[in-house]
């Protein structure tokens, strides 16, 4: 009976120690020094990354005040130059086709003013905003098939105009509205392809009905280029949803763990803490995987010292990071649905890597869920030329549903939550010496750096909010009462 005893005081012990380890694996491992092993070479993945580095919003100029905004494709876009037809007009792919074209041949690169840019906006014209800076020679590079002959350095953008007036019709814009850089490219003559395609958005759109967006000062005595969209009643439902991984569905969980684990999975140990996360451990922490009760999922490997490393550039390390995903539970939605909202560059033991974050959109908007940060839904690392860090939060539709049609407009907003937002900025800007009579509501207006409507996650639904910026601060206010729900600095 003793030797009973002391043999199940010593499996206990062991059992202790590996749950304890094994948490601790996810505190004390350094991000960033882990890698998977046996994975095919970069050469051999050659994903096209050029839909993951879609826009984030596309804006539609049609010459003057008027302008529309959409987040994603409008799906109900007929070719109106042959109706019979039924072909759908895809902005993203009808920009992409006229940009390699004019990529393909050679153009001069030419500093405008910001004045310049603005006035070009006023004309009939496709602006793309994309949701991080981007470096051009990348995104030039894999618009041209890599047959980029011109070869010249712009740096990085996050904003690209294709003008569709006779008087543009050899040039492109790149702008980088953060650092407030913007150039003029003469090259080749672009195509009628974005002309027409504005046309069938704006003669459609009188049919179907299309948001319209106008300037801050185009009906407020401020000087501010910002859009925003005028209306009074809109049909952007409340989303509920449900999480993209249920911890309580064994299978579907061990089958999201057969995807990291593969044929070592028979010899993977499984942990149920108390909470009903789950913990997926190979060896002695060389894999592991965990999937927490609220959807979580994060996966980690430990280095491999042995396996020689390799310092890739962002196109590969973004083919890798985007190849991973799909072929782990994969893009939320589709592909045509997610975007590239940020990146950062970084260096572990000599080896350089990229951090990518991705987002998604559900019904058009990009959605924010606050547990994980700003619009990251998926977060990849990629040291040398593996995949060393891996992150998910992704919720599904689940029921739609309609209570308010009535829109507070952000004007209105501004007014309403006055009093925190001039305290925010006061606070921000305390080494200024201002004071609160120095800033007004025409001032904070023309504070706004960016506004546009999303889907933010209040623990229970996806509701429709307005995502403002002002100054460093970023705002989260319901769409249809104007109250504040979240805000962080920027």
């Amino acid at each position: 009976m003793g030797k009973e005893n002391f043999k199940t005081a010593i499996l206990i012990l062991l059992f202790v120690v590996s749950v304890t380890l094994t948490q601790q694996l996810w505190i004390v491992l350094p991000i960033g020094q882990v890698i998977t092993a046996d994975k095919p070479s970069p050469e051999s993945i050659n994903t096209d990354v050029i839909d993951i580095l879609s826009p984030q919003s596309f804006v539609i100029n049609f010459g003057g005040s008027n302008h529309t905004v959409f987040f994603s494709e409008p799906y109900e876009i007929w070719n109106i130059t042959n109706p019979d037809s039924k072909e759908k007009i895809w902005i993203w792919k009808t920009a992409k086709a006229t940009l390699r074209d004019y990529f393909k041949e050679d153009y001069t690169i030419e500093e405008i003013k910001a004045e310049d840019w603005k006035n070009i906006n006023n004309f009939k014209s496709l602006r793309m905003d994309f949701a991080c800076e981007l470096p051009s020679s990348s995104l030039i590079d894999l618009l041209a098939n890599n047959k980029n002959i011109s070869n010249k350095n712009i740096g990085s953008i996050d904003s690209i105009i294709i003008p569709a007036i006779e008087s543009e019709k050899t040039n492109i814009y790149m702008g980088n509205f953060r650092q407030g850089k913007y150039v003029r490219l003469k090259g080749n003559l672009i195509s009628n392809k974005v002309k027409q395609l504005i046309d069938n958005i704006e003669i459609v759109g009188e049919e179907k009905g299309y948001v319209s967006y106008y300037s801050l000062q185009d009906y407020t005595p401020v000087n501010s280029d910002i859009l925003t969209p005028i209306f009074d009643e809109v049909n952007i439902p409340k989303i509920k949803v449900t999480n993209e991984i249920q911890v309580s569905d064994k299978a579907q969980v061990k089958t999201i763990a057969n995807e990291f684990f593969g044929n070592d999975f028979d010899f993977v140990k499984e942990i149920t803490e108390t909470d009903g996360t789950v913990i997926y451990m190979y060896g002695y922490g060389e894999k592991a995987l965990k999937i927490e009760k609220g959807g979580l999922l994060e996966h980690i490997e430990k280095v491999n010292n042995d396996r020689p490393q390799q310092n890739l550039d962002f196109t590969k390390s973004l083919q890798i990071a985007t190849q991973f995903v799909k072929e782990h539970v994969g893009w939320p939605v589709n592909l045509q649905n997610a975007y590239l909202s940020d990146y950062e560059k970084g260096e572990k033991e000599n080896k350089k890597g990229y951090r990518f974050f991705f987002n998604y959109r559900l019904n058009g908007l990009p959605v924010y869920v606050p547990h994980i940060g700003k619009l990251n839904a998926i977060e990849v690392e990629v040291v040398g030329n593996q995949v060393t860090y891996y992150k998910r939060l992704v919720k599904r539709i689940s029921e739609k549903y309609s209570e308010d049609k009535k829109v507070t407009l952000i004007a209105e907003v501004i007014v309403n939550n006055l009093d925190l937002i001039k305290k925010n900025y006061l606070n921000n800007n305390f080494n200024n010496n201002l004071d609160d009579k120095d800033i007004n509501y025409l001032k904070i207006l023309e504070l706004i750096r960016e506004l546009e409507l999303a889907y933010y996650y209040n623990g229970k639904v996806l509701i429709p909010v307005w995502k403002v910026v002002i100054d460093n601060t970023v705002y989260y206010f319901d769409l249809y009462n104007g109250d504040l729900v979240y805000s962080y600095q920027d």
